[in-house]
């Protein structure tokens, strides 16, 4: 719910916005007047905040299940289920992945004290954390869990191994408690 603060020479009625139990940021409104009775305001920041909280969660579902459908079609290419060539590279390329360029297949080993990980959410949080960082980058990839392992198409560019040191830094960074290695196929 929304709160005022009482400034000296200003009133903050701040609004968080709440998202799946969790708060992702706050609105704020700033008035000089300090005499003035901020209901109608109040409701307005609250309504705003939910009306953002919304929107936000709208978004994120929607990429989530983007990402759902682009990690399936990975595991169906992974286990060659696939009609056509054709109809395999006209589905890559509607989820922004052209097949006729060249790419690596690789695989994320995740592990705590040199054991390795097979916890669902833990893999799940790593590889959002993942695609956040390469979609920063505007580089496009498959991911998924495949047979007990993180694997990815990773599309062939000029700085590679560059950006795969930097996914790395950034996965160690963001979970401090684990380890990463990346192995990577020869450009297919």
């Amino acid at each position: 719910h929304s709160i005022q603060v009482n400034c000296e020479k200003h009133i903050r009625l701040i609004s968080p916005m709440n998202v799946q139990n969790q708060i992702i940021g706050y609105i704020s409104f700033i008035y000089r007047s300090t005499d003035h009775n901020f209901k109608d305001e109040m409701n307005f920041l609250q309504r705003a905040a939910n009306s953002i909280s919304l929107c936000y969660l709208n978004e994120k579902s929607s990429l989530e299940a983007i990402e759902n459908m682009k990690a399936y079609f990975f595991e169906q290419l992974l286990q060659q289920q696939y009609t056509s060539k054709s109809n395999m590279i006209y589905r890559s390329y509607l989820l922004q992945i052209d097949l006729n360029e060249d790419f690596y297949i690789g695989s994320l080993r995740i592990t705590k004290k040199s054991v390795p990980i097979r916890d669902s959410i833990m893999i799940n949080k790593v590889i959002q954390s993942f695609t956040v960082y390469l979609e920063m980058h505007q580089i496009p990839i498959f991911i998924t869990e495949f047979q007990e392992e993180v694997t990815f198409l990773f599309p062939k560019i000029e700085k590679t191994q560059e950006i795969l040191r930097n996914i790395l830094k950034h996965l160690k960074r963001t979970f401090k408690n684990h380890e990463f290695r990346i192995g990577l196929s020869r450009a297919i």
